[in-house]
């Protein structure tokens, strides 16, 4: 149990690598803070699947794009957690439609964030697990 007493909040966490992360953290001994934005359902099923490896799950809703529903997201955490050790942000803007029938309208919201003021704190990193054969 690597992560035994950490407390980890999860944005986005109730699907995809979201979830799969929260559920891996969780494996490891971590409590759980899940952020969704609009799918309960789904954040219910991802904390029931936390929740039966023996660890806590709270389950907070929250636009990350919004500094007032970050702080009450903060707020959610530490409320029902404790203090945030560790941050996966996880939360993007992704389309729930097949890539063929994006609207015009799904498209312009996705690549403009990226590229506006909104996003300027959105930075990125590569991790290269490869035991140092490659050094760039």
């Amino acid at each position: 149990m690597r992560c035994e007493g950490k407390i980890v909040l999860v944005t986005g966490g109730q699907q995809g690598i979201g979830r799969a992360t929260a559920v891996a953290f969780a494996r490891e001994g971590a409590d759980v803070v899940l952020n969704y934005l609009d799918d309960r359902g789904a954040a219910e099923v991802a904390a029931g699947e936390i929740r039966g490896l023996g660890r806590k799950c709270v389950l907070v809703a929250g636009d990350v794009s919004r500094a007032a529903e970050v702080a009450r997201l903060l707020d959610g955490a530490e409320g029902g957690l404790g203090a945030v050790d560790v941050l996966i942000n996880n939360a993007g803007i992704f389309p729930r439609s097949a890539f063929l029938e994006l609207t015009e309208e799904e498209w312009d919201r996705v690549a403009v964030f990226l590229a506006s003021d909104a996003a300027r704190q959105v930075t990125g990193q590569v991790l290269h697990v490869n035991g140092g054969q490659y050094l760039g």
